[in-house]
């Protein structure tokens, strides 16, 4: 079995044929805080806006107090962009207040929370709460022994990992696994001057034995197929979007169209829900 892997810190150095190439194997984290402080792997909002759309399986990371709190309470030109992605990580303490608004804002949105000795938090029952274990906090620190958590939830792992010891550290994790685990990496996936490595990301895939050739052109990548969940969940999205309706309401109409015609599947959720808006003005 091969863990859902999880490449994080692509920033504006990263072409949007990387993106793409690389989400046909992984998912890709996307890191944003209010204070980048000049640090590359913070993208502006504008380079996240324009390049989600450019990765079949996204995540956004949430760093600092204020990105947390725009999350919370998001401008009318921030709500779309941010229900776009299939997980959203809020980095840091959360409480199990601050968890249950962010869990009950994006219903349709797989939502982690880093374990930091917050036990209580593995109790909350919230559907779409997940949950990364990363003692080190972001720091990129392989810990002595991973961590068996004693929970329900989905749960991922992160610290330290890269293409030299992924294969050795999945072995060891393998055995605490849980159903939908997943394993997230940053800092061994940056260079020399702080910027995201695609060479770096292709050497992860690689060593787990995923058929990664890059050089392809991105007219030839094959399309990475959806799951029903996250097919109607792009879809629900893109009518959020553009029609804006409500949650209930646009995950009611992608399911229509989805059992009026189950080969929509294998399209596009984006092109699916274009048209069904397309017919409204007919």
């Amino acid at each position: 079995m091969k863990p859902r892997i999880t490449l994080t810190g692509v920033d504006e150095s990263t072409s949007a044929d990387t993106l793409f190439r690389l989400a046909a194997h992984a998912e890709i984290g996307f890191l944003f805080t209010l204070n980048p402080e000049g640090r590359k792997r913070y993208p502006s909002l504008d380079w996240i806006r324009e390049n989600a759309m450019n990765a079949t399986w996204v995540a956004l990371h949430v760093c600092g107090r204020e990105a947390r709190q725009m999350l919370v309470d998001p401008p009318d030109n921030c709500s779309m962009l941010f229900q776009r992605f299939q997980r959203i990580q809020v980095n840091g303490q959360v409480s199990e207040e601050e968890l249950k608004r962010i869990c009950a804002a994006y219903p349709l949105t797989e939502i982690i929370t880093q374990h930091k000795g917050n036990d209580a938090l593995l109790k909350v029952p919230l559907p779409n709460h997940s949950i990364l274990v990363d003692a080190s906090g972001g720091r990129g620190i392989r810990p002595a022994e991973w961590t068996k958590l004693e929970t329900y939830k989905k749960t991922g792992y992160a610290g330290g990992l890269g293409a030299e010891n992924i294969c050795d550290e999945w072995a060891k994790i393998r055995p605490l696994a849980r159903i939908g685990c997943w394993l997230d990496m940053e800092s061994k996936l940056r260079d020399a001057n702080d910027s995201f490595s695609e060479e770096r990301a292709v050497a992860v895939l690689k060593a787990l034995n995923y058929e990664v050739d890059f050089p392809l052109a991105l007219s030839a990548m094959p399309l990475l197929k959806l799951s029903r969940e996250e097919w109607l969940k792009r879809c629900a999205a893109r009518l959020m979007e553009r029609a804006a309706l409500n949650a209930a309401d646009a995950m009611g109409i992608a399911e229509s169209n989805l059992e009026s015609d189950p080969s929509a599947l294998e399209e596009s959720p984006e092109d699916i829900a274009d048209e069904e808006l397309s017919r409204w003005g007919e």
